[in-house]
């Protein structure tokens, strides 16, 4: 029998071709590239969870995008990059935020009073009672 170099017995070659790694590691990369830079604008729009969200996907699907590859495209390692410059950038202000929130004495005095006001309106009780009715020390700033 002679088949030609684009047959392979059986049939047609192209239901034998194997799928390119090549392929689903550029898809994973290009998604990490996007998810860091959708990181990058949450951070800037102070939204604290869609940040470490998309951060730690970009992270995970640059990592994900080298797969037997032996180095990382440069999508994966904008997106490796960017989405953990902006997960390091987030937990930083957060960091910042609840340092200035709970070192001020009034501005913390300030959050528990708008708590309690926000409990009381949704359940009737203000956080202190609820902690309370549950066993614990309801040791809040007043």
């Amino acid at each position: 029998m002679n088949y030609n170099e684009n047959q392979q017995p059986g049939g047609n070659a192209s239901y034998y071709r194997m799928p390119d790694p090549y392929k689903k590691a550029q898809g994973f990369a290009t998604a990490s590239m996007v998810l860091g830079i959708l990181a990058f604008v949450s951070v800037f729009s102070m939204t604290v969870v869609p940040a470490f969200i998309f951060g730690s996907l970009a992270v995970i699907l640059g990592i994900l995008s080298r797969g037997n590859l032996k180095a990382l495209q440069g999508r994966a390692l904008a997106g490796i990059i960017v989405g953990g410059c902006a997960l390091v950038i987030n937990l930083l202000l957060c960091i910042f935020s609840f340092y200035v929130v709970f070192s001020d004495p009034e501005i913390a005095r300030q959050y528990w009073d708008m708590i309690n006001q926000t409990y009381t309106q949704m359940w009737g009780m203000s956080l202190s009672d609820i902690l309370k009715s549950y066993g614990f020390d309801a040791a809040l700033p007043h």
